[in-house]
C-alpha cells in the first residue's frame, strides 16, 4: 500500500514524525507531498507553498492509495480543502487538536463571537468532507463528535507516542538533588504552569527538591523562588529529561487538558522516567495511577506538591512507576505499534 502524506505540516513535529516512521516500519510506502519552497514555521501562510504543493501532488499521477493530511494546526484544515479538489481517493485527517477548541475555548485567542462561529463552521465542514479523522484519545473523539456533530464511526484513535530515535533511557543521574522537570510554553492553559509554581512554593522548605521549568515563560520575569528554576528554551531536551527524578505532565484542568495526553508524557515514558500528571479520563485510557504513573488532581497545587513529595520519599515506588511506564511504552506505545494499529484500518 502507498500512502501520500500531504500538506503544509511541520516535518519536525513529533506527531507527524511518529506516524510516518510507524507506517514505514510496517511496510507501508510513504510518499511525502510537502510544501518546502519557503522554510518557515507556519508554511501555510506562504501562498506560493500551495502552488508548489499542487505541482508535487499532480506529479504523483495518483500513484497512491490513500492520502493522510499531516498535522499543522491551522494549515492541516486548509490542506483538506485543497486535496479534496485534487483527488477522489480516501482522505484521512490528522488534526491532533481541535482548531476551535484551541483558539477559542482553550487559549481564548479568538474572542469575537462571529469569527469564533466562522471557525467552528469551518472546522465542522472539514470534518464532514474527510473520510477518517485521527484522534489521540477517545475523550478527544467524544469532544469532536459532540461539538461538530460528527459520527464516532468516522474517528480512529491513534495514540501520540514518541520518537524513539531521540527519546530512550540513558544512564541514571548521579546527583542527590530530587529534580522534577517540566517543559512547555506559558501560553498554553492546559499546562497549568501556575500550579507547578505554587507546588514549588509549598515545597520550598524541602531544600533537596528542585523544580526546573523549560520553555518560554512570562512568569519568570517577576518570579523569585529558590527551588523553582526557569531555564528558557533547551536545545538538548533529552539531556534535561535525563536529569529528572520525575517528569511533570499537564495540570491546567481546562476542557482540552481533560481530553488529551501530551507529547511530554509519552516522551518521559520512553526515557524510563516516573511521570506525575493531572487526573483525567483521557489519561486513564492509557495509564494507571500508582502502577505506571502518579495522578494528582487537576488545577490543584497542593495535590501536585503531595505527589512530588510522595515520589521523593519513596524511591521504590518511583523506580516501579518508571519501569512499568517504560514497559507499557515498549509494549503498546512505540511508533511501530502506532503504525501497526493504523495499518489495520487503512
Amino acid at each position: 500500500m502507498r500512502v501520500c502524506y500531504f500538506g503544509t505540516y511541520d516535518e519536525e513535529d513529533p506527531r507527524n514524525k511518529v506516524i510516518i516512521k510507524g507506517l514505514k516500519s510496517n511496510n507501508i510506502e510513504i510518499i511525502e507531498c510537502h510544501s518546502s519552497l519557503f522554510k518557515v514555521k507556519y508554511q501555510w501562510v506562504v501562498p506560493l507553498n500551495y502552488i508548489n504543493l499542487i505541482r508535487k501532488f499532480v506529479s504523483l499521477r495518483k500513484k497512491y492509495d490513500v492520502v493522510i493530511v499531516g498535522f499543522s494546526m491551522i494549515g492541516s484544515f486548509i490542506d483538506v480543502f485543497l486535496v479534496k479538489l485534487l483527488t477522489k481517493k480516501k482522505i484521512i485527517l490528522n488534526p491532533l487538536v481541535s482548531l476551535y477548541g484551541t483558539l477559542v475555548t482553550d487559549r481564548k485567542i479568538i474572542k469575537n463571537f462571529i469569527l469564533s462561529r466562522m471557525i467552528h463552521g469551518f472546522e465542522r465542514v472539514v470534518y464532514t468532507i474527510v473520510d477518517v479523522i485521527m484522534v489521540d484519545t477517545f475523550q478527544n473523539m467524544h469532544y469532536i463528535c459532540r461539538n461538530f456533530y460528527i459520527s464516532e464511526s468516522k474517528c480512529k484513535r491513534v495514540l501520540v507516542s514518541a520518537d524513539t530515535s531521540l527519546f530512550y533511557p540513558r544512564k541514571e543521574k548521579d546527583d542527590d538533588c530530587f529534580t522534577a522537570i517540566f517543559w512547555g510554553g506559558h501560553d498554553n492553559p492546559l499546562h497549568g504552569i501556575k500550579y507547578i509554581v505554587k507546588a514549588g512554593h509549598i515545597l520550598e522548605s524541602y531544600k533537596d527538591i528542585r523544580i526546573i521549568i523549560a520553555g518560554k515563560h512570562k512568569i519568570s520575569s517577576n518570579f523569585n523562588q529558590s527551588n523553582v528554576q526557569f531555564v528558557g528554551f533547551v536545545k538538548d531536551l533529552q539531556k534535561l529529561i535525563n536529569e529528572a527524578d520525575v517528569c511533570l505532565g499537564i495540570f491546567g484542568g481546562t476542557e482540552k487538558a481533560m481530553n488529551v495526553i501530551p507529547n511530554k508524557v509519552y516522551e518521559s515514558l520512553a526515557m524510563k522516567k516516573a511521570v506525575i500528571t493531572g487526573k483525567s479520563s483521557a489519561v486513564g485510557e492509557v495509564l494507571t495511577d500508582r502502577r505506571n504513573v502518579i495522578l494528582c488532581e487537576m488545577a490543584n497545587a497542593e495535590s501536585l506538591a503531595s505527589s512530588i513529595l510522595l515520589l521523593r520519599e519513596n524511591k521504590e515506588l518511583r523506580e516501579k512507576i518508571a519501569l512499568e511506564g517504560y514497559r507499557l511504552f515498549i509494549k503498546h506505545l512505540t511508533p511501530e505499534k502506532v503504525g501497526e494499529d493504523i495499518k489495520t484500518w487503512l
